[in-house]
């Protein structure tokens, strides 16, 4: 099977065991009922949040909407059900799960994302790149061919103070390719692969504290590098566009360009990056800093910083896989001479948020916290990503960087290994 149940419900759970699962599927067993000659089931108040407790027990890696992978695995539920009311297998309900993605998989149509980053357009962008499977073709003005399609879905819209324009005009615009099974998969597999690449942009440009800035927010600068335009649209093979089938940015405000300095050289290691992150033969690995670097440009695509800081609080977790403060703190603190001080800023940032998440307050002096996130969170990543030491696994990263730094205690831990070698040796 290509799905399996999680052994542990998070990292922190007390209960270790798969207990919960069983747990569940009795409670869901006691909600269901046969109808219409055994061909289809009925249910009772609360099943559609058990299904849900339950798929959150799933591990898999189709590269679906949630949505409708949630949805074939509550197909798969009933499916099961019908053909034993027992339940006697919990892993029935995976293999039928497993087929209908499949299924669903085996459909593949052609779609378009047009949309715009704020690259300025007057570089020189290869004419297309491959990202995730996806063919971003890159271009200085709006492709005629989806113009008209785009223009109909933007008029539709109810809401046109989106999209002004007025300082997209100098975006660069994009034109994703790729193939899907239907248009919310297709939504989300192009959006992901534009989100990686402006990522890897963002993690190679410097940032610098401009202290003489005049607020807080120039001071300390966290913006995404590389921002969304603020309309997307999607068009299928034919040239059609469909009503739904356009997408706004509310998260965020639209910017100026990015004039970036020295863009041959920075678009030379952005190709460098991705063999780096491409490479890796772990297919955990690789996904592991996909989804991270994902994440991370999305947090500072958020325009409230506060909202930025919690964001990038849960990236900081994912890429320590860690959730209890000690570990985060040993772990993204571990590249750095001065460790000490490093736990002592990040502890800080920790107390701020463990402060102001439950009553919804602000925390003090956000956006230098937010520039201290960041350093931290490109640190590490920039170590995922060029592997020095040729970790294969993830889990040997993860233990390596929990290694105490402390000399002293590393020699002595060294000289009583070699006294235990000397003892269990001829």
């Amino acid at each position: 099977m290509n799905s399996k149940w999680k052994k542990y419900a998070s990292r922190d759970s007390v209960d270790t065991s798969d207990d919960s699962v069983s747990h569940l599927i009795k409670e869901i067993k006691s909600r269901l009922t046969l109808i219409d000659n055994g061909t289809n089931v009925s249910y009772a108040m609360g099943f559609d949040t058990l299904v849900d407790a339950l798929f959150s027990k799933v591990e898999h890696h189709y590269i679906l909407d949630l949505e409708i992978t949630f949805n074939v695995f509550l197909k798969a539920v009933n499916k099961s059900f019908i053909a034993d009311q027992n339940f006697k297998n919990p892993d029935e309900i995976l293999r039928n799960f497993d087929s209908g993605c499949k299924n669903k998989l085996k459909v593949k149509h052609k779609f378009f994302l047009i949309t715009s980053i704020s690259l300025i357009n007057t570089f020189e962008l290869p004419r297309r790149k491959t990202v995730n499977e996806c063919v971003i073709t890159f271009s200085k003005t709006e492709p005629n061919i989806f113009k008209r399609q785009r223009k109909e879905l933007i008029d539709q819209m109810k809401f046109p103070k989106y999209f002004d324009h007025g300082l997209e005009s100098q975006f660069t615009w994009v034109r994703v390719s790729v193939d899907a099974p239907d248009y919310k998969t297709a939504f989300m597999k192009a959006i992901r692969s534009l989100d990686l690449y402006r990522g890897v942009w963002h993690l190679q440009i410097a940032k610098n504290r401009n202290v003489l800035a005049f607020t807080n927010e120039s001071e300390f600068p966290t913006d995404s590098v590389v921002a969304m335009g603020m309309v997307h649209t999607l068009h299928s093979d034919t040239l059609k566009s469909f009503p739904g089938m356009l997408w706004h940015e509310t998260r965020q405000i639209c910017g100026r360009a990015a004039n970036i300095r020295q863009f041959d050289i920075a678009q030379n290691q952005l190709d460098k990056f991705f063999f780096k992150i491409n490479k890796k033969n772990d297919p955990k690995y690789r996904d592991f800093l996909n989804g991270l670097i994902t994440n991370y440009i999305n947090a500072l695509d958020e325009t409230d910083h506060s909202i930025r800081f919690m964001k990038l609080w849960v990236v900081l977790e994912k890429l320590t896989d860690a959730d209890d403060a000690k570990t985060i703190l040993k772990r993204a603190t571990f590249f750095y001479k001065d460790a000490k001080i490093q736990k002592a800023i990040l502890e800080s940032s920790k107390i701020a948020r463990n402060i102001s998440a439950p009553v919804g307050v602000n925390p003090y002096n956000v956006e230098m916290k937010n520039f201290q996130l960041c350093e931290y969170i490109e640190d590490i990543l920039n170590f995922f990503i060029a592997n020095r030491f040729h970790f294969k696994k993830l889990h040997e990263v993860f233990d390596f960087i929990s290694v105490t730094t402390d000399e002293n205690t590393i020699d002595q831990t060294i000289a009583r290994l070699k006294l235990v070698k000397k003892y269990i040796g001829p």
